[in-house]
């Protein structure tokens, strides 16, 4: 398993103890983490990746992106392929936030394809889609496999960001 070129740091743990992280996950959260079909690695498991789809700004269709987060440096790497070695691009997420959409806020698909790409009955099932928006105007709008994946990146991510003083 190959997942792109990111940095492990040191063993130090940061913001807290893992029983207070713990006691702050809900119930939902850990179902959906027992579900999820994300990888970890890492000493301490700060290492988390899984595909995505991410809207294109132009075209408003999908595409299936690798992304890696490394929780220690606070960056969201992605490729286009699981064997790629390098990043194509990095998010930094310590001037960012990050927000679900609900699935009637995305914007209609340019064509058949793209409506393809988003599955048969959208619109009745949960929304698997979030964003994450920078100070500079910026965002990447993401659309997890399934629910359990899109709480646990949420999750992770929302957890960086906090760390991290985001917006």
């Amino acid at each position: 398993m190959n997942w792109a070129t990111s940095p492990q740091t040191g063993g130090q743990q940061t913001g807290g103890s893992l029983k207070a992280m713990k006691d702050k996950s809900s119930q939902a959260e850990k179902e959906a983490n027992e579900a999820s079909a994300l990888k970890t690695a890492g000493p301490e498991g700060e290492i988390t990746a899984g595909f995505l789809l991410e809207k294109s700004a132009k075209t408003n269709g999908w595409s299936k992106r690798w992304f890696v987060l490394n929780e220690k440096n606070g960056k969201l790497g992605y490729t286009k392929k699981q064997e790629e070695k390098h990043f194509r691009g990095v998010i930094a997420l310590e001037e960012c936030n990050i927000e679900e959409i609900p699935e009637e806020e995305e914007p209609p698909a340019k064509s058949l394809k793209d409506k393809n790409a988003n599955g048969p009955d959208s619109g009745k099932a949960p929304s698997l889609v979030f964003k994450i928006t920078s100070k500079i105007p910026y965002k990447t709008v993401l659309k997890a496999d399934s629910t359990a994946d899109k709480a646990e990146w949420i999750n992770k991510i929302s957890k960086v960001i906090q760390a991290r003083g985001g917006l």
